[in-house]
């Protein structure tokens, strides 16, 4: 209790008025000349509840610096007060606390507290027995003799308790003396503003007296007392005075010899370990004499460290003499390191209680020294203490693999952890649909975050995979700074990506973008609210600069965004139910998870493929494409071999399968298989034929590809006339050379990028040349044309494009014009190579920029022949067998 101003005011106008009788009653103190003495206590003794016990024992709490109630005194008055949250649960007074009541009332009537003597030092000195230690803050008057007059040289000024709960479970009795050291040097310097004289620790020792070089020791050696004794300029006294309250309690005694070494003994090292799963506790260690290693294990219940503990308490009950303790458990080395002389808290869990008793009292009472220390678990470092934690480890855990669980089992611890839906259960394990809802009807985490089932509403929806998404931002509070989570859904697939972000400005919108790209690929469309952030300049440059075309919805109506508002939930919901598992991860790794069963594991009945593959599977481009069989140059004998199918190929090599095995060749050693190209022609046609009348021959049979292939009884001319029709035929002889000009050239192939006019070619022939190679490599015939006309100008040799840029150039010359003026015109432009007095023409394209040329005429296209049909007086282009 501090002492106000007002109270000070009335003590001092109570000492000026003489009186020995004089008193001044202050609220809750009597105020003598000498003495404060609270004022009488109504002590209820019926007691009921636990309210009436509550209220009880907070007034004996405040009388007690004044009337010295220990501890030890209340402790049945302050056990009632455990058990039962109800302020009316039914308590009753027990025998020890009817007799701590009558100690009470006794007390009340004998003891008092003095009022301070300015002109005299505080001092305070530590009494009780272990574990209820006080202390007593005191004046003493040395000029008094106690045999000699009436006054009593003590003056009690308050005194000093522990408290009734200990923060830790076990306290050593140092610790316990330098808390009450704190608590006195705090109290004192609210009471009267300085520090003690004097600290009176009147320790006894087990053997013999103790000496102020062993209390140095002692200080020195233990950091809690200097902490307590921080800044103190007084005097430290292993004495008490000469008074009968003081010598009535005897010394508490302490045994300063520390039997825990504080480096490695050269003695039995032991180690320990055991394991939650198979409930051993393990100690292992090698025998000196024999060299060989011994173990002792047994079966202990409940947590990896009690297990453990049950281990280091055998290790010390089975060697008495010198040894070190080596554990990987953090907590049994602290707690080993602390047992000696230890005072235990209450402990609910009545094994762990029971060991660590058996441990302080064998820890207390050893008397040889041990050295403890823990080391990290499988770690692969080399040297003994490894290989003895191994040894450990491998025979805490279990002597055999658990049974595989069955996959309804299966099914069940999979949803404990990732709790994903019905559908997805199914589509993993296999089960009935039943079986799926009935595993997410008995998760108590799904049935607290259940909602309720909605329709999928009628937000336009992409018709594939990354052409409309929905993005927005919800909060989630338990993510702290990070509570911005970007979400970004594509409607089509349901594919989710999420972010947590420290904003929900333009930035983080955009960072979130990236992320989701490099996840879900760019879409076509992206559709937002119109929040400040998503028509930002910024933003709108962003998407313009990826692709993206942007739609914002209705201002404030989230109906507009109901797919991504239901992914909010979905997102929420996932993440409350995997929070007793995932509770102390990072927010980053918490969703990532929940993402992760989103994605990955749940699905509809109706689409039991989740929505990551319905996103990446529904894009035709990843579709696998068909690798027709090829034909393969032996590099050794150098015969062709196969069809072989082709396993993969790349730029410059292919892998074949063959009958020894997966083989790789140069691509320029193998060929298509013309046979495939002939299938798929036949198969068209016959598709074709059978939508049509002439579905059936002569003899009134569908057509067949016996029909189409001339095979069996059709492989006659004669026949095939006989039962099949004109129209037939003809299609038949139109898919065969079509799919003759599909077939690749068995040369090797050259880019047409490298196809060049030799000085005494013809450009004819090297247009023929360039242009087969291009027909080869380029599919579109539109572009086929340009690159023939842009190749046949840039690689001709030097007369040629000489001739071809004399050519008008508006318009542009054609290839059919190249051909002609390079026909034509090489004798002339060559003549100076022949003749050096001969000057090269002016270009006419220079002399006259409007000038036209005549078409080919007869004569000159009969010196042109067609390489497709080998035949006279056309391009390839214009064959009429195209």
């Amino acid at each position: 209790m501090k002492v106000s101003p007002i109270i000070c005011q009335w003590v001092r106008a109570a000492g000026r008025q003489g009186s020995k009788d004089a008193t001044l009653e202050v609220p809750g103190l009597e105020i003598g000349k000498r003495t404060i003495v609270p004022q009488k206590l109504k002590i209820k003794a019926k007691i009921q509840t636990l309210a009436d016990v509550h209220q009880l024992c907070g007034a004996l709490n405040w009388v007690r610096p004044w009337l010295g109630l220990t501890t030890e005194d209340l402790a049945p008055l302050f056990n009632l007060l455990k058990g039962g949250e109800e302020l009316s649960s039914p308590r009753e007074l027990t025998p020890e606390a009817k007799e701590a009541l009558e100690k009470v009332q006794h007390l009340m009537s004998t003891r008092q507290a003095h009022r301070c003597d300015p002109d005299l030092p505080f001092k305070f000195i530590i009494m009780g027995k272990l574990p209820h230690l006080h202390g007593v803050i005191f004046q003493w008057r040395n000029n008094i003799k106690k045999d000699q007059g009436r006054e009593d040289p003590l003056l009690i000024i308050e005194w000093v308790f522990l408290s009734h709960q200990r923060s830790k479970r076990m306290t050593r009795p140092q610790e316990l003396v330098a808390e009450l050291i704190r608590k006195a040097r705090v109290r004192i310097r609210e009471l009267a503003g300085c520090d003690f004289e004097c600290i009176h620790i009147p320790i006894g020792l087990r053997s013999g007296q103790i000496t102020k070089a062993m209390l140095e020791h002692l200080l020195q050696e233990n950091q809690a007392l200097q902490f307590a004794l921080d800044s103190f300029t007084g005097q430290i006294s292993i004495h008490r005075p000469a008074h009968k309250i003081f010598n009535q309690d005897a010394k508490f005694t302490l045994n300063l010899k520390d039997v825990r070494s504080r480096k490695p003994l050269e003695a039995l090292t032991v180690f320990t370990d055991a394991s939650g799963k198979s409930h051993k506790s393990v100690m292992t260690w090698k025998d000196p004499q024999t060299q060989q290693w011994e173990a002792d294990v047994a079966e202990v219940e409940g947590s990896p460290q009690v297990a453990e503990l049950a281990a280091v308490v055998r290790a010390f009950e089975r060697f008495p003499e010198p040894f070190n303790l080596v554990t990987d458990s953090a907590y049994v080395a602290g707690v080993v390191l602390r047992a000696d002389q230890a005072i235990l808290q209450e402990v609910s869990n009545t094994a762990l209680f029971e060991l660590l008793s058996k441990l302080v009292k064998l820890v207390s009472h050893r008397e040889q020294p041990f050295f403890v220390m823990h080391t990290r678990s499988h770690t692969d470092l080399p040297g003994f203490i490894a290989e003895g934690n191994r040894r450990a480890d491998a025979l805490a855990a279990p002597a055999a693999m658990a049974p595989l669980p069955s996959i309804f089992e299966q099914a069940k611890l999979s949803h404990q952890l990732h709790h994903q839906n019905a559908p997805g259960l199914v589509r993993r394990f296999h089960i009935t649909r039943e079986q799926a809802k009935a595993i997410v009807a008995t998760c108590p985490s799904c049935n607290q975050h259940a909602l309720p089932t909605l329709s999928a509403g009628v937000n336009p929806r992409g018709l594939n995979s990354c052409e409309l998404w929905q993005t927005d931002v919800t909060h989630i509070p338990q993510f702290g700074r990070s509570k911005y989570v970007h979400v970004s859904v594509d409607t089509f697939s349901g594919a989710v990506f999420a972010s947590a972000h420290a904003g929900e400005k333009t930035l983080d919108a955009i960072k979130h973008l990236i992320q989701a790209f490099s996840f879900m690929g760019i879409p076509k469309e992206l559709k937002t609210d119109n929040g400040p952030a998503y028509r930002s300049k910024e933003f709108c440059s962003f998407l313009q600069q990826w692709g993206v075309g942007h739609k914002t919805g209705i201002p404030h109506s989230p109906t507009g965004q109901a797919v991504v508002e239901r992914t909010h939930r979905e997102i929420k919901r996932v993440l409350n139910q995997q929070q007793p598992v995932l509770k102390t991860e990072t927010p980053q790794t918490r969703l990532a998870r929940a993402l992760f069963t989103l994605n990955f594991l749940n699905s509809t009945f109706e689409f039991l493929n989740p929505p990551i593959v319905r996103h990446f599977g529904a894009n035709p481009q990843l579709n696998i494409k068909e690798r027709p069989p090829v034909m393969v140059r032996d590099p050794e004998t150098g015969r062709t071999e196969g069809p072989h199918d082709l396993v993969t190929w790349g730029r410059g090599y292919a892998c074949v399968s063959t009958p020894t095995g997966p083989r790789w060749l140069p691509s320029k050693w193998s060929m298509t298989y013309g046979k495939d190209y002939g299938k798929k022609a036949l198969k068209t046609v016959l598709q074709e034929i059978q939508q049509t009348l002439d579905a059936q021959d002569s003899d009134y049979n569908d057509i067949t590809h016996d029909h189409l292939c001339g095979e069996g009884d059709l492989s006659s001319a004669n026949e095939q006339i006989r039962l099949l029709s004109k129209s037939v035929l003809d299609k038949i002889c139109n898919a065969a050379e079509n799919t003759f000009y599909q077939i690749p050239s068995p040369e090797i192939k050259t880019s047409y990028v490298n196809i060049k006019q030799f000085p005494s070619e013809n450009f004819l022939q090297f247009v023929d040349r360039l242009r087969s190679q291009v027909e080869r490599q380029v599919q579109d015939p539109e572009v086929q044309a340009e690159l023939i006309k842009e190749m046949a100008q840039r690689n001709g040799n030097g007369t040629c494009r000489r001739i071809i840029l004399s050519l008008p150039l508006d318009p542009s010359p054609s290839l059919a014009q190249m051909i002609e003026a390079c026909t034509t015109r090489a004798e002339l432009f060559s003549a100076p190579e022949r003749n050096p007095g001969l000057t090269h023409p002016k270009p006419v394209a220079a002399a006259a920029p409007g000038a036209r040329r005549q078409p080919m005429s007869s004569d000159q296209l009969q010196h042109i022949i067609c390489h497709r049909c080998k035949r006279p007086g056309h391009f390839a282009k214009a064959c009429p067998e195209n």
